[in-house]
């Protein structure tokens, strides 16, 4: 989960939860996190018939992250 994953961050960096919640947002032009079910509602519909025509693509779904940290 996004929370554990921030809390795992801080304890190794020695900032606070909300500091690597704030780096975390700063590289996402959507400055919020990806859900679950943001998550299942692309995986359903890429399983649907309404993305046949969809193939060979990388779609991301990661808040328009700018980079990885």
């Amino acid at each position: 989960s996004a929370a554990g994953a921030l809390e795992g961050r801080a304890a190794a960096s020695g900032r606070s939860i909300a500091e690597e919640r704030a780096a975390a947002l700063a590289n996402q032009s959507l400055e919020r996190f990806v859900t679950p079910e943001e998550i299942g509602a692309l995986s359903v519909f890429l399983a649907s018939s309404a993305a046949r025509s969809i193939s060979g693509q990388i779609v991301p779904i990661d808040g328009d992250s700018q980079s990885a940290s």
